[in-house]
């Protein structure tokens, strides 16, 4: 009997993988996290996949079948496409290890590196922090626009950089899990919960299979969850845009009412007239669709939308709740 199949009913560690249309690097990666674990870190362990509905039937036929040729991997198959920070706490929610890694499942967070994480688990977090990104130069510049709002929006400390390889506590997923919200944002939920988080430098590989699964739409999906559902900064900007708005009219129905005492004449300026009230309609309807937002989210944590929905689960007794 091997290390990895040692206490498997009470694992050490979890490793949580989000899944999406990524069957060719599956198998590699279960067979090297099961080398690290068993030859390196030696502990018990165990791994939860969770396929966010790909479109790639092969990818749930894959996690089926390593399910049922190693014990330690476990799958589940979400109803539909929630999102990657989804998919991640619903790996979260079925994990049982004392520690929890989350990474991606494209191999570019090498399994080889969790050994580096466990190093400072005795910090609440450990983030990977990568000594060079391999990606696209779009996605890096959205990723460095991210951070700034990270920054900006969540307080997050300047020097800190974020990834989604990293090592949590239990104690800290499970205060994350008790976080009601249909549109999760981890970095924000983990900032919320605890400030004892650090960096150890990793290296990022280059992408081995296929290509990545993000695009414009996705990342400003993401970027929406943070500036809408962890942030009053777009209501704050309404306010001060508002005000200004205010002033600028009193001044310059005062202008225009003094030109009239003063000269006696009838102020022309029709097209500004018409300017001014375009701007002031358009501005008003912007504001108000802002608003709608925001009441359309509350909408949804009031109505306790679903995070995630389980279709299937290679679990005994999975119920697929959240």
């Amino acid at each position: 009997m091997t290390l990895s199949q040692v206490n498997n009913s009470n694992p050490s560690i979890s490793v949580v993988i989000p899944v999406f249309n990524s069957k060719d690097s599956l198998i590699e990666l279960c067979n090297r996290l099961d080398q690290v674990f068993r030859t390196v870190c030696r502990e018990s362990f165990e791994i939860v996949f969770v396929d966010d509905c790909s479109i790639n039937a092969g990818t749930w036929s894959t996690l089926v079948k390593l399910s049922r040729e190693h014990s330690f991997v476990h799958a589940l198959q979400l109803s539909k496409n929630f999102g990657q920070p989804a998919a991640i706490i619903a790996g979260m929610a079925h994990s049982r290890g004392k520690w929890i890694v989350t990474m991606d499942d494209d191999l570019q967070h090498r399994p080889e590196d969790i050994p580096r994480l466990l190093s400072k688990r005795d910090h609440d977090v450990v983030i990977g922090k990568f000594t060079e990104k391999r990606c696209s130069t779009v996605k890096k510049m959205s990723s460095n626009i991210k951070s700034y709002f990270d920054i900006f929006l969540l307080g997050k400390p300047k020097e800190l950089a974020t990834s989604p390889f990293r090592l949590i506590k239990r104690r800290v997923v499970s205060e994350i899990l008790k976080i009601q919200t249909s549109r999760p944002f981890p970095i924000a939920m983990l900032l919320s919960v605890t400030s004892d988080i650090v960096n150890i430098d990793v290296p990022h590989e280059v992408r081995k299979y296929g290509k990545s699964n993000y695009n414009l739409r996705k990342s400003f999906s993401l970027f929406s969850n943070m500036l809408f559902n962890n942030s009053s900064l777009m209501l704050r900007l309404m306010s001060y845009f508002g005000f200004c708005l205010f002033l600028i009219s009193i001044g310059l129905g005062g202008f225009l009412v003094l030109k009239k005492v003063m000269s006696n004449q009838a102020v022309p300026g029709w097209t500004s007239l018409i300017v001014v009230t375009l701007v002031s309609t358009g501005s008003i309807i912007f504001c108000l669709g802002l608003l709608g937002e925001y009441i359309a989210r509350l909408l949804a944590a009031v109505e306790k939308q679903r995070t995630w929905a389980v279709k299937e689960s290679t679990f005994i007794g999975g119920d697929g709740q959240n």
